[in-house]
């Protein structure tokens, strides 16, 4: 593990906000209205940001996205799917192929949106997964190295079972348990971009994680990546972007609406998107279903002919809206 200390300058980060600038404000709402400020970088050449939410519409007139830490619903196998395809192969730049050797595009989150991912499917395969967070970068860099190294552990005392199911009915999440029985992990941090990163010792076994606490600094490396960049949560980091003066022209949301089958129900929740996406003055343009693919080039679970996807077994109808700012 490297000892280098992370050189951190004052006020510039999540994790050290100054007092005066975040005086009645978000933590991280205020770094991005720090970050909108100009400065040398420019990103107006740069690739879009893919807000991706699942919400749901509650009698308060927000939307929900979550629940006591968790999503407000049931596990949806299309919402799932579709998660799955946009943020690993989806896009016209990203070039997954089946190899975790072959990472394209990004994810970026907040560190309870990575907590919250079941231990089997984190890092996310396919993608390089990154962290910003308040908390101190090498902190959440050695918890996230147990976790893998547990993972490590417990995938090469059952190897044998592993490798017969493999033979008998390959799945994709096997194959993942299996590579991670190869793994050994390291933690590298990078005084330049004040990140730490826990990494796979043989490259292409398992994606490594990117921990910052800079938020405009994590979306302008991934913006400088090959790949398509998409956030996915949690409700802090999406405002965090939406305030970015600079950034927010470049947003495009990628909305799973989900409702219950009985109109007369809705599920609680406790966390909320931050804007209204129908109200005008918020300056979102929702766009047509085959532009939405066009952005993917994946087809929404609803498909081009039909308003909502029912899952009779969940108890749920869902669709995908894309919004984009207007012109």
């Amino acid at each position: 593990m490297s000892s280098n200390p992370i050189a951190t300058p004052l006020g510039t980060t999540l994790s050290t906000p100054s007092p005066t600038e975040l005086q009645d404000q978000d933590p991280l709402a205020a770094e991005a209205e720090k970050a909108s400020m100009p400065h040398s970088h420019s990103t107006q050449a740069l690739k879009h940001i893919y807000l991706v939410v699942a919400t749901t519409p509650c009698k308060n007139g927000r939307l929900g996205i979550g629940m006591n830490g968790k999503l407000p619903w049931p596990m949806i196998r299309a919402d799932m799917d579709y998660f799955k395809k946009v943020t690993r192969d989806g896009s016209g730049t990203g070039t997954y192929d089946g190899s975790v050797g072959k990472v394209s595009n990004s994810v970026i989150m907040g560190r309870k949106t990575y907590e919250s991912i079941p231990p089997r499917f984190r890092p996310l395969a396919g993608r390089n997964n990154v962290i910003v967070t308040r908390s101190k970068p090498m902190d959440v860099a050695r918890s996230i190295l147990d976790d893998l190294e547990k993972q490590a552990g417990d995938a090469r005392g059952k190897r044998a079972e592993l490798e017969r199911k493999q033979a008998e009915s390959p799945t994709a999440t096997v194959t993942q348990q299996l590579k991670m029985a190869e793994a050994e992990f390291e933690v590298v941090s990078n005084d330049e971009t004040n990140t730490v990163a826990v990494r796979s010792k043989i490259e292409g076994v398992v994606p490594g994680v990117t921990i910052g606490s800079n938020l405009r600094s994590a979306a302008e490396h991934c913006l400088s990546q090959s790949g398509e960049v998409y956030c996915i949560g949690g409700a802090e980091i999406y405002n965090a972007f939406l305030k970015d003066e600079t950034l927010r022209p470049k947003l495009r949301i990628l909305q799973t609406e989900i409702r219950k089958l009985k109109d007369d129900e809705e599920f609680e929740c406790d966390t909320f998107w931050p804007e209204d996406l129908e109200d005008a003055q918020n300056g979102w343009s929702e766009v047509q279903t085959g532009q939405l693919q066009k952005w993917t080039r994946v087809e929404p679970p609803q498909g081009a002919s039909v308003d909502w996807k029912d899952d009779e077994k969940v108890g749920v109808r869902l669709r995908v809206r894309g919004w984009e700012p207007k012109s």
